[in-house]
């Protein structure tokens, strides 16, 4: 999907996310994997972020499994 809105949505919601409730070092490792695309990873080591703001943003549906 290339809506916009839904992109800048998800895009505040990482950076919110990594600032607001992460620890320093870890809210730069969050936003590596959220750039990199890595959401198995994310899921796991932050199973609190709510991916269906990023999911909205994507061409296609995320397939993550959670441990």
């Amino acid at each position: 999907m290339d809506d916009p809105e839904h992109i800048r949505r998800a895009f505040n919601s990482a950076l919110d996310f990594a600032l607001d409730d992460c620890e320093p070092d870890e809210g730069l490792t969050f936003l590596r994997l959220w750039r990199e695309g890595d959401w198995q990873a994310i899921a796991r080591d932050w199973p609190e972020f709510d991916l269906s703001t990023v999911e909205a943003a994507l061409p296609k549906k995320l397939e993550v499994t959670h441990a």
